[in-house]
């Protein structure tokens, strides 16, 4: 419990953090619980039911094929939130192998390394995820997997830049001295001094990777139907956008909630960590 309450304490000191830990708590709950909240069955079509206005028992109406679209959108976080906490998973994993293992050795491992980077990152990322899924196919795995080839390159940098300021370090030469292997170095002395910009990066990352999955859905190279994603409700309802513009509200309502929730939270977590902030907390 104090341990509870000095988490606490500090997050009440960054209104960022503090709001933005608060938000993120609200929508991993409500993504954990979706099947329980979501008051209907959000794949259940009512054709009789088309565009109905919202009500008691359809809060936010209902879409084109009858279906009930706060069950969409509840359900959708779930959908949402999974694909981006995996691909920033997958790149904070990734990614920081790679910029510590650059960084680390240096010389023309380095320079490979970061040229290789500095390919990927030449490309607009929308650009291409949409050409990685063109040649995969449409699904989910393959969005993980188009996304997150485009968000490695930017945590590589982010991980090699704080491993190039602690390589140096007494600790580090200590640990050499002692013969520990690379590995051992690598992910037992220099990760957990440099874990604090990646987490950052991580945390902000997160927000623009739903953005990102969400656009590809719109597109129709995300996502498929009828799985309850938020991109591709926005996708199906701009044909109906005189007709019912609400259809495109909420679901763009909640993409930009979740967004700003995180980005509230990265730039919290950026200011608790910054070292200068370290010795105040």
């Amino acid at each position: 419990m104090s341990r509870l309450f000095s988490i606490f304490s500090t997050l009440r000191r960054y209104p960022s953090a503090f709001v933005g830990s608060i938000l993120v708590s609200c929508l991993l709950i409500v993504a954990l619980l979706a099947p329980v909240l979501a008051p209907h069955d959000p794949l259940k079509l009512n054709p009789r039911e088309r565009f109905a206005p919202p009500s008691i028992e359809h809060v936010m109406g209902t879409d084109e094929y009858g279906r009930d679209v706060f069950s969409r959108i509840i359900m959708g976080t779930q959908t949402s939130l999974g694909v981006g906490l995996s691909i920033t998973v997958i790149c904070a994993v990734v990614g920081g192998l790679i910029g510590l293992s650059s960084g680390y050795f240096g010389g023309r491992a380095d320079e490979l390394i970061m040229r290789i980077m500095d390919v990927l990152m030449a490309f607009p990322g929308i650009l291409f995820a949409l050409l990685i899924l063109s040649m995969l196919g449409s699904s989910i795995l393959n969005v993980i997997l188009a996304i997150s080839v485009t968000g490695i390159p930017k945590t590589a940098r982010v991980a090699r830049s704080a491993c190039l300021n602690i390589r140096s370090e007494e600790f580090i030469e200590a640990a050499r001295a002692r013969g520990e292997k690379t590995w051992y170095i690598l992910l037992m002395e220099i990760l957990p001094n440099a874990v604090q910009p990646i987490i950052v990066e991580a945390s902000i990352k997160v927000g623009f990777v739903i953005l990102t999955a969400s656009s590809l859905s719109f597109l129709g190279l995300g996502i498929q139907p009828p799985t309850p994603d938020w991109g591709l409700i926005v996708g199906d309802a701009r044909e109906y956008i005189f007709e019912a513009p609400m259809l495109i509200v909420w679901p763009i309502l909640a993409i930009a909630f979740t967004t700003i929730s995180f980005n509230l939270l990265g730039d919290g977590l950026r200011d608790i960590l910054d070292p200068k902030e370290l010795g105040r907390v």
